[in-house]
């Protein structure tokens, strides 16, 4: 079954690094993720047949010939259509150096109050953060990270980055890594400028903050690396073993195998396998502290990792990404909406309908969700 997340992550890194002469066009990328979201949906009998990608946007890409499709969204009348020629041929997409002046759009998800912001169709968002009293978002085609005002959704700043996708807060900065080029970028939020960067093989997924450092995972080449925040600097390069993505859940690095969920030992440099853990086809996809949730066939599964044993599972085949925050889940799940879900029960409390939802954060009040089908980042009142 065709996947997003690391698959992702690692064909278009080396499909872009192929390019040597000419920088991908947008359209291509993009057929890319609408392909990939393609395949996912397929999991849903009833599914529409395409949606978002993230992060971030995690969906395995077919390259080659983009499908030519329309989504009518179930709220207003917004109608997408990928950027193709006859054949389905890629079509440049707008150049990333015309700035889209766009005002936010009320709406009403089901009794939710949300404000959308549309970001111009050359801009793809994957990650979504809040930060130094900012919001801020990454943009894969356009090789931008935005900065909003949170109240007005008015933008502060835009920061040249190639290919950014997932974001991390550190040591005073943000980090943001080049999902389409290689490394970590460090952005100074005082000045709205980048002052670092650190890596030279592509980032796979997104990189957690634990035990001092920064953790980054490598799928291209096999490692994982250690970072030091302040210095920017890679502190040790630790073979991969086969595995891949990372989270910190229960004082460990956990990562995933073939055979299931695995701890890493930053001093041994090892890995020691989790007994019980769910392998094979699953994807790593967050951690809420104290276990680690995977996608796994049709269902989103929630795991201990100090025993394996299989807290809850929740049926959402097309779910993208899972996000925490004051005790409960947010998983955004494409052509369903973000679930909210109680950690405590495992209950689902409520479905906020959202055609393409890609990643979710809660900040403050409000809910920030990015949808990277439609270019489009949502303010949502809960």
């Amino acid at each position: 079954m065709d996947r997003f997340s690391a698959d992702l992550d690692r064909q278009l890194g080396v499909w872009l690094r192929d390019e040597a002469t000419a920088r991908a066009s947008a359209g291509l990328i993009e057929a890319v993720f609408a392909r990939t979201s393609q395949t996912r949906q397929a999991r849903r009998p009833w599914s529409l047949g395409l949606g978002g990608g993230q992060w971030l946007p995690r969906l395995a890409p077919v390259l080659g010939g983009a499908a030519v499709a329309v989504i009518v969204l179930a709220i207003g009348v917004s109608v997408l259509q990928p950027r193709t020629g006859p054949g389905g041929t890629p079509t440049p997409g707008p150049s990333p150096s015309v700035r889209a002046v766009s005002t936010p759009q009320a709406a009403l998800l089901g009794n939710a109050s949300a404000l959308r912001l549309p970001l111009g169709n050359d801009f793809a968002p994957i990650d979504v953060v809040g930060a130094f009293d900012s919001i801020w978002v990454a943009g894969i085609h356009a090789d931008q990270v935005r900065r909003l005002d949170p109240t007005t959704m008015a933008e502060v700043a835009r920061i040249d980055v190639t290919g950014p996708a997932w974001f991390l807060e550190a040591d005073g900065a943000l980090w943001v890594t080049q999902q389409v080029g290689v490394g970590l970028t460090r952005i100074d939020p005082d000045a709205n400028t980048v002052v670092g960067h650190v890596g030279d093989v592509p980032p796979c997924g997104a990189p957690v903050f634990a035990l001092g450092s920064i953790w980054a995972s490598a799928c291209d080449a096999g490692v994982y690396l250690r970072i030091d925040p302040a210095t920017t600097a890679i502190t040790d390069t630790i073979p991969a073993q086969g595995h891949r993505w990372v989270v910190f859940a229960a004082g460990d690095l956990i990562t995933l195998g073939t055979d299931g969920l695995a701890r890493l030992d930053p001093a041994a440099r090892m890995f020691t396998g989790v007994p019980g853990s769910l392998g094979g086809d699953a994807e790593l996809i967050g951690s809420d502290g104290a276990t680690v949730w995977l996608r796994l066939g049709n269902d989103v599964v929630r795991i201990d990792p100090s025993d394996g044993h299989t807290v809850a599972t929740f049926p959402y085949s097309s779910a993208s990404s899972v996000t925490f925050s004051n005790g409960h889940a947010w998983l955004s799940v494409n052509f369903v909406g973000i679930v909210e879900i109680d950690l405590a029960t495992n209950t689902v409390m409520r479905t906020i309908p959202l055609p393409a939802a890609d990643i979710t954060r809660e900040v403050g009040s409000a809910l920030w969700t990015t949808d990277f089908t439609n270019a489009d980042l949502w303010r949502i009142e809960p």
